[in-house]
């Protein structure tokens, strides 16, 4: 009824595929409606059948379905329609010639991988097998993959999709042609071939699953080469394990007393993988056999193998070996033991298995005691039965402590499954021993067992011991009602925790407090909060105190009308301490809390007469931050500043820098200043604090010109803070003269200085400023002029005088080490002003001192003068240190002769690397790869790349580091095939993986060889090739290169080389059995 439709949607499809679009354009459409003779008049619903979608790319509001762009709704419904167009053009090949000849060229293009496997099913659903048998003449028929890999790939995927491959032509030749293929290549070690056999047979289990390629693993399990049997085995997982014959799985439990040790591990891997469906009593059997292999390795898979297996090797026999494993010496192997059992549920539910899982809660391996948890859990979950349960309650009182943790742990779990009686009574018991880690544990069971833990029976407990003589039972039992929760917000729960706020030990009253604070937030019921505001009013100044805490721990739940007038209340308390925490509530209960009557509280406190409620309001309202700003409250701490206590003044500078910038006005920042002249260090130190705090607003001269002063100030804590404010003011600030001298006697404060003037960093860089820090290095103690050095690193090439760098060279002698390497790194960020020959010099003489992390700074600084130092002299040194003892040196001079390698000197440092290469020492010789690498392709030579190839390891081949500087060196394969032939060849055939290699393609290389003539490009060429999964193919004088993207293209030269190329990719691929003789019907 729809063929019309069809036709049009598979031509479409078809022709978008050969167009290499997604999006089909007007044109495609009108191409295909004409070439079907489709009328959207007569057949209106073609455009809207739910496979196809439009667009108007333009955003013109167009009605005409023909002038939309399309798209069909997902990728493979397209490959699909183009597969249908392709069947129909096979049923009439004489009129379709076009058609069969793009299936020809086609079909190693990996575009359309999906278009022949769908034209491969199609095929065989077909009226007759006249298209079966004209698809596949033209998949075996020329031009054919010369070396074989992309055709393996597209012949297995195409049987794998042809419902009755019986019809196949040829299809016995085919099946043993891959069975050939499997066999050769799990008798090599080439790993490309390997891996391309699996990926396309795991996506094949039909293919893999004949009975041929079955046979060829029974036979290469009974070869004598151990190494092909573990081969073979490790190929087994992939195959169907419901169609694996009795005889394959016989010899796969036989492997498992294989005399080598490699062959049994993959055969307990395989039949872990096998899983529980082809497990027997033999394999079973055998994996228990295998329980006792001498290696640990065999055993610990035989453990996961069984874990596999599930429930059904689940009989007593295998639990008591398991059993028996969790004393096995491996502690690997005795925690896989544990977790089978874990997984073997219910049947494992036996008073033996249960009391040796919790013996090994005492195992030396905190694996096996982990697994060992976590395998009673399991088994608890799927059967919590009352043997279970019994267990773990008995070890409740095991005189371990860690048994008794662990089987908390394990209760925990199990959830209110364990929820009994007795297991809550026992719960309730250890409340009262003495031990932190128990006790803990204990409470957290209670909590993870539920709702079920509030019983009678506990509360009474755990109220009991509120009154316990032991301190530790008592703040214990307040922790343990706090983590069970709202459940126990009951008058009586309320009343006993706030007695215990007046407890004699602070940390039971602590617990308490705590714990109140836990069922608050919870449950903030009126039972809880009016116990709070009463506590607020007791007598007792540390319940009230307490009584706050709480309120704090509840936070914004607790900011009732009631509360707050409370609080406002208490701040008039006589006690000092209940008055900080009713503050501190304020504070955190939020902003229900900031009330205009607290506010005017507070406000009005700061006139209070005692000193210590006037403090107490400054750093409330500090604290409460922004939302005071108001002019009153500015107002009345800035009259705060002049209070008669020091205290009071300091605290109030801290409170007007943490309101913000609204307190950064014209008048506070006078009162600031003034009060950098206060007789209390204390308040002088937290104004010029507050001026650095208000930045740029603060940076006037008068202001400036009092913190600078404050710099002499008496007092070290004051002379400290004018550096960092001075820094923050920022611009303004970085011209003032730093004064360090002798008056200031601190060396404290001359280091602050250093450091402020490190901070401004180059804006510092005044003339006055760099003069006192030449006067600096000079000075007595070390740590001055070490940070003098740090501070010109800072400031950088604007501090590069004369007379900086020569004091700097004259401090490269210095007697301490600190000071010595920070010159060092000083001269490096001068950068060319400082590549005097005096300098160079010190630096080369620097390299051979014997502080490590001098000569590191010696390097780094040679690099940074620039190209002055790429002296003979200066690279030589730097080509010696490639051989010191310490990495970070070594690493330096790499960067070192990098760096130089961009100058006119780079020819002389190569040949200095290069000689490198070849030296005695490792270390040298890696460290010359890395310096090499770090310059890139200007090193690109045939001679460099060669001695880089040439420098092995024993573990990886080719050198990581060596192979790391080749892909630096070469970043695109155009470099690459400017070499000789041989050497690109032994690129390609390295066994570390090099980016350059992955780069190349074919194509490149078989150009060159077609340009030169030269039969050493086709070794390269085949390697690449193997590589990239590539095929080659040959049809008339045309060559085709099918890599990632779409084919390539190239015109072959004369017969000569075109023969000597079939032959050289030829011979590889009969090498690697991958080459397909069969002969096709139809003439090529």
């Amino acid at each position: 009824r729809c063929e019309k439709e069809l036709a049009c949607l598979e031509n479409l499809a078809f022709n978008g595929m050969k167009s290499n679009t997604i999006i089909l354009r007007p044109n495609l459409l009108r191409k295909a409606l004409n070439e079907e003779k489709v009328s959207l008049r007569d057949h209106p619903h073609i455009l809207n059948m739910g496979v196809l979608k439009s667009f108007n790319k333009q955003g013109v509001n167009t009605q005409i379905e023909t002038d939309k762009e399309h798209y069909f709704v997902h990728l493979s419904f397209q490959e699909y329609f183009a597969a249908r167009y392709l069947i129909k053009a096979l049923k009439d090949s004489s009129t379709h010639q076009e058609e069969i000849k793009f299936i020809q060229r086609e079909k190693y293009n990996q575009r359309y991988a999906l278009v022949f496997t769908f034209l491969s099913g199609l095929s065989s659903e077909a009226d007759t097998n006249i298209c079966l048998n004209i698809f596949w003449e033209l998949i075996l028929r020329p031009p054919i993959d010369l070396l074989g890999i992309r055709h393996m790939q597209l012949v297995i995927s195409c049987l794998e999709e042809t419902s009755n491959q019986s019809t196949i032509p040829q299809y016995t030749l085919l099946m043993e042609w891959i069975a050939k293929c499997i066999k050769h290549n799990l008798s090599t070690e080439n790993q490309i071939i390997r891996e391309c056999l699996v990926q396309s047979l795991r996506r094949a289990p039909s293919v893999i699953n004949n009975q041929r390629i079955i046979n060829v693993f029974t036979h290469l399990l009974q070869n004598n080469d151990s190494n092909i049997r573990g081969e073979a085995l490790s190929y087994i997982p992939i195959i169907d394990s419901s169609n694996l014959p009795a005889a394959l799985i016989k010899l796969v439990a036989l492997s498992l007393e294989d005399e080598d040790h490699l062959v049994r591990f993959y055969a307990c891997h395989a039949l872990g993988d096998i899983g529980q469906k082809l497990a027997t009593n033999e394999v079973i059997t055998k994996l228990l056999s295998a329980l006792e292999d001498k290696s640990e390795w065999i055993r610990k898979n035989a453990c996961k193998a069984l874990e596999t297996v599930g429930e059904k090797a689940a009989t007593s026999e295998v639990i008591t070996k398991l059993v028996r494993t969790l004393e096995d010496e491996s502690y690997s192997v005795r925690s896989h033991a544990c977790q089978v059992l874990g997984k073997m549920g219910e049947k494992a539910a036996t008073n033996e298995v249960i009391t040796r899982l919790v013996s090994k809660f005492k195992d030396e391996d905190s694996s096996v005691i982990s697994s060992a948890s976590e395998a009673l859990r399991n088994i608890g979950e799927k059967a919590a039965t009352t043997e279970v349960i019994t267990k773990l309650v008995s070890a409740l009182e095991d005189e371990s402590y860690i048994v008794r943790l662990r089987a908390f742990d394990v209760l925990v779990q199990i959830g209110e499954k364990a929820a009994t009686n007795e297991v809550i009574t026992k719960l309730a018991r250890v409340l009262e021993i003495d031990s932190q880690w128990v006790s803990s544990w204990a409470y957290g069971a209670l909590e993870e067992i539920g709702e079920r833990a509030a019983a009678n029976v506990v509360i009474t407990k755990l109220l009991s011991a509120l009154e316990n003589e032991s301190v530790y039972v008592r703040s214990s039992a307040c922790t343990a009602l706090g983590n069970i929760g709202q459940k126990l917000a009951t008058n009586e729960v309320i009343t006993k925790l706030f007695s215990a706020l007046e407890d004699k030990s602070k940390w039971v009253r602590s617990s308490a407090c705590d714990a109140l604070g836990k069922i608050g937030k919870k449950a903030a019921t009126n039972v809880v909060i009016t116990k709070l505001v009463s506590a607020l009013e007791a007598a007792s100044y540390s319940v009230r105190s307490y009584g706050c805490q709480v309120l704090v721990k509840i936070g914004e739940k607790a900011a009732t009308n009631e509360v707050i007038t409370k609080l406002v209340s208490v701040l008039e308390a006589e006690c000092y301490y209940v008055r900080l925490d009713a503050c501190q509530v304020i504070v955190k209960i939020g902003e229900k809390a900031v009330t205009n009557e607290v506010i005017n509280k507070l406000v009005s406190a700061l006139e209070h007469e005692s000193k210590w409620m006037r403090y107490l309001a400054c750093r409330t309202l500090g604290e409460i931050g922004e939302k005071v700003a108001t002019n009153e409250v500015i107002t009345k701490l800035i009259n705060t500043l002049e209070d008669e206590c020091k205290n009071v003044r300091a605290r109030a500078c801290q409170a007007l820098v943490e309101i913000g910038e609204k307190a950064a006005t014209n008048e506070v920042i006078i009162k600031l200043a003034s009060a950098l002249e206060d007789k209390s260090k204390w308040v002088r130190s937290n104004a010029c604090e507050a001026l650095g705090k208000m930045g740029e607003k603060a940076a006037t001269n008068a202001v400036i010109t009092r913190v600078v002063r404050a710099l002499k100030d008496e007092s070290e804590c004051v002379r400290l803070s004018p550096c960092d404010a001075l820094r923050k003011i920022r611009e303004k600030a970085t011209t003032i003269k730093l004064v360090i001298d002798s008056e200031y006697k601190s060396i404290r404060v001359i280091l602050s200085a250093f450091e402020a003037l490190g901070k401004m960093g180059k804006k510092a860089a005044s003339n006055e400023v760099i003069t006192e820090i030449v006067i600096a290095l000079g000075d007595k103690s070390d740590e001055v002029r070490e940070s003098a050095c740090k501070a010109l690193v800072k400031i950088g090439e604007k501090a590069a005088t004369n007379a900086v760098i020569t004091e700097l060279v004259r401090t490269l002698e210095d007697e301490f080490e600190n000071v010595r390497a920070s010159a060092c790194e000083a001269l490096g960020k001068m950068g060319e002003k400082a590549a005097t020959s005096v300098v160079i010099t010190k630096l080369l003489s620097a390299l051979e001192n014997k502080s490590e992390w001098i000569r590191e700074n010696a390097c780094k600084a040679l690099e940074k003068v620039g190209e002055k130092a790429a002296t003979n002299e200066v690279i030589t040194k730097l080509v010696s240190a490639l051989e010191d003892e310490s990495l970070c040196v070594r690493s330096s001079a790499c960067d070192a002769l990098g760096k130089m390698g961009d100058t006119a000197a780079a020819n002389e440092i190569i040949t200095k690397l290069v000689s490198a290469l070849e030296g005695k020492s490792r270390r040298c010789t890696l460290s010359a790869c890395k310096a090499l690498g770090k310059m890139g392709e200007k090193v690109a030579t045939n001679d460099v790349i060669t001695k880089l190839v040439s420098i092995r390891d024993a573990l990886w081949g080719l050198s990581p580091t060596a192979a790391r500087a080749i892909d630096n060196i070469l970043p695109s394969s155009a470099r690459m095939i400017d070499f000789s032939p041989i050497l690109v060849s032994k690129l390609c055939a390295c066994e570390t993986s090099l980016e350059c290699v992955r780069n190349i393609l074919p194509a490149e290389l078989i150009r060159k060889f077609f340009d030169t003539q030269d039969a050493d490009w086709l070794l390269s060429a085949i390697e690449i090739t193997l590589k990239r999964h590539a095929a080659v193919a040959i049809n008339e004088d045309k060559l085709m290169v099918y890599d990632s993207g779409e084919p390539i293209e190239l015109r072959v030269p004369n017969f000569k080389l075109r023969n000597e190329l079939i032959k050289a990719f030829t011979n590889k691929a009969k090498a690697l059995h991958l080459s397909f003789g069969i002969s096709s019907n139809l003439e090529n």
